[in-house]
């Protein structure tokens, strides 16, 4: 069947046009319909208006008043090809991101990091600001002795902590950071020991791949807060070979870390408190050390008890021994040789501590002594010491002294002389780096 508008043969049983869709009649009306042709059919020189000749083609192809359709390019194909793929590809890549940055995985990488012994890696995953005492090879350290070999494991599903209001911990960036999440982990040992860790997660300040959440390690199960050490007093303080100090512009420089010290108070009298705001839980070690004092080096384990390191005890070298026993005996010989000369204290108070209370006595006896020495007349000519003994506890300066007096001396114009033993004790401080007296003993 012809459409009457535009010529275009369509379907016998077609309703409307398939080119101009104009709806198609199923007769030509019958007035003025030529002889000899029936009804439906169309004369041989008839044609409808705007049509051409059977055989011809209108200009450009295709019947007039037609739109003809193009046939579809190879390079439209491909093109959509293309597009299709990269949609798929896109999505597979968002899904795998999605899932790569999800609180189980980061979970379980860590937790397989830490299995494997991998601390460089674990430990880049920790929301931690670094600090001397909490950088990598302090992690490391605290974290590669004692531990047991897992078998295998499985990773459970990430819940919300509800943690909000509790003790809050320094994250990265130095700001305080609760955890979001908790992943539980659940592992068999070799031994066939079972156990579960719960990995604590906070989001981080940045995200992964543009859009996830970048989850970091919290470090309240790893981390001991206000970790405190008690010294004597004027005592240094390393802990696995950092230094301590209280000098936050020092704690800057490499091989410091910053630690709060009180002296005296809780402390007690002639030692001092050290308090560390935080120290990886594990073992370490602590040396003490003090000059002309023996090193103190021992290894403990902070754990959640928070007990603290006390040292109350230093003990002298054998070399510091050797000079306060020596030193004993220059002394003994300047006191003497100022009283013999019946000098002011004044020429020999450089040899007594500075403390006002105690150099008070100290002169107070000189001056007694001296007087009891030249008293009625009496002109002393030697002093002489002998059979000198000494001997001293580590823990203490003090010198225990023995020895023979022998006092030469003129009275009346004739030579005579006094002996006696003495045993005393003389003790020793520092002051200044120098060691001093702070009691006479030699009266």
């Amino acid at each position: 069947m012809f459409c009457p508008n535009c010529g275009a043969q369509n379907r016998e049983d077609a309703t409307f046009c398939e080119a101009c869709g104009s709806r198609l009649e199923e007769d030509f009306p019958m007035d003025g319909q030529p002889e000899g042709i029936q009804p439906g059919e169309m004369p041989p020189s008839w044609m409808p208006p705007g049509s051409i000749q059977p055989g011809e083609m209108p200009p450009g192809g295709g019947y007039a008043g037609h739109a003809q359709r193009k046939p579809v390019s190879r390079f439209a194909v491909f093109l959509a090809a293309e597009v299709l793929a990269l949609a798929l590809l896109a999505y597979g890549v968002y899904t795998t991101a999605k899932t790569l940055s999800s609180a189980e995985k980061t979970a379980e990488a860590y937790f397989v990091h830490m299995a494997n012994g991998e601390w460089e890696q674990a430990y880049q995953m920790l929301d931690l600001e670094e600090d001397a005492l909490l950088s990598e090879e302090m992690f490391a350290l605290a974290n590669s002795q004692g531990r047991d070999p897992v078998k295998d494991y499985r990773v459970g599903q990430a819940e919300g902590t509800g943690l909000g209001g509790q003790e809050s911990f320094l994250g990265e960036n130095g700001a305080e950071s609760e955890p979001d999440m908790t992943v539980p982990v659940e592992y068999r040992l070799e031994d066939g020991d079972s156990r579960t860790q719960e990995i604590l997660l906070s989001r981080g300040s940045g995200k992964q791949y543009f859009f996830f959440d970048d989850w970091k390690v919290g470090t309240q199960d790893l981390i001991c807060k206000d970790y405190s050490i008690f010294v004597p007093e004027g005592a240094d303080v390393s802990v696995d070979g950092i230094a301590l100090t209280d000098d936050k512009g020092k704690a800057k420089q490499e091989g410091y870390s910053y630690a709060q010290k009180t002296v005296g108070g809780a402390a007690g009298d002639g030692m001092e408190e050290y308090v560390v705001p935080r120290i990886f839980y594990g073992p370490h070690e602590i040396k003490v050390s003090m000059e002309d004092m023996e090193d103190i080096k021992r290894r403990v384990t902070v754990d959640g008890a928070g007990l603290p390191f006390y040292v109350d005890t230093m003990y002298l070298k054998q070399e510091t021994m050797e000079m306060l026993t020596e030193k004993v005996g220059e002394n003994m010989e300047k006191v003497y040789q100022a009283v013999i000369s019946k000098k002011d204290f004044q020429e020999i108070r450089q040899l007594f501590t500075s403390e006002p209370g105690n150099l008070t006595g100290i002169q107070e006896r000189y001056e007694y002594f001296l007087e009891l020495i030249h008293e009625r007349g009496v002109l002393p000519k030697k002093i002489y010491c002998y059979d000198i003994q000494t001997s001293m506890e580590n823990d203490r300066a003090e010198v225990y002294l023995t020895f023979g007096f022998e006092l030469q001396y003129t009275y009346e114009g004739q030579s005579d002389k006094d002996n006696s033993h003495i045993e005393t004790c003389v003790y020793f401080t520092k002051e200044n780096g120098t060691w001093v007296q702070e009691n006479l003993a030699y009266d």
